[in-house]
């Protein structure tokens, strides 16, 4: 099943307050971020598969070699992107990661004691971002960066941010976004 638009440029919204967002086409987008320098925040993709992607791959590539930044490609697993990841695959590139989105088809899962989650704004927004960057880098040489880029998002009045805690302890974190 495609991905609905509005939750791709839901997603979008999101992670431009991480990176440049520029469009190539009406329906290739491109990320780019000289801080955040992996491909989440430095990649090209498509909201609808093109026949003949080849130029909009061209030209995504010579922008991201532009800056020096290794071009990278999110695509869609499904067969109308199957040219696409063939072009790709025949100029050298390789499937690194698979990317799942799951959905809650039933009842929500029982709590679990001693978790409490809240809402947050900027008074924890330090703790938030350290939490964050534990969780997916391990460490917290991004701090400034990512304490940045969650403020713009906060500051545009979409974003809620959820921070988890054990035993008062910082465990995890949720951005709820919406355009």
């Amino acid at each position: 099943m495609p991905i609905e638009r509005s939750n791709e440029l839901n997603e979008l919204g999101w992670w431009s307050n991480w990176a440049r967002l520029s469009w190539l086409s009406k329906r290739c987008y491109r990320l780019g971020s000289r801080e955040f320098r992996e491909p989440l925040f430095n990649h090209a993709g498509f909201l609808e598969a093109k026949k003949k992607p080849d130029e909009l791959v061209k030209l995504a590539e010579s922008k991201y070699l532009g800056e020096g930044v290794d071009p990278a490609f999110f695509l869609q697993r499904l067969p109308e992107y199957a040219h696409t990841k063939n072009l790709l695959l025949n100029r050298g590139y390789t499937v690194t990661d698979r990317f799942l989105v799951l959905r809650l088809a039933g009842a929500t899962p029982k709590r679990f004691s001693g978790v409490t989650c809240r809402v947050v704004g900027t008074e924890k927004l330090d703790e938030w971002c350290e939490t964050y960057l534990r969780a997916f880098y391990g460490e917290l040489s991004l701090l400034k960066s990512v304490v940045a880029s969650v403020k713009r998002a906060l500051g545009e009045g979409r974003t809620r941010l959820v921070l988890a805690s054990v035993r008062r302890k910082p465990a995890g974190t949720l951005a709820v976004y919406s355009r």
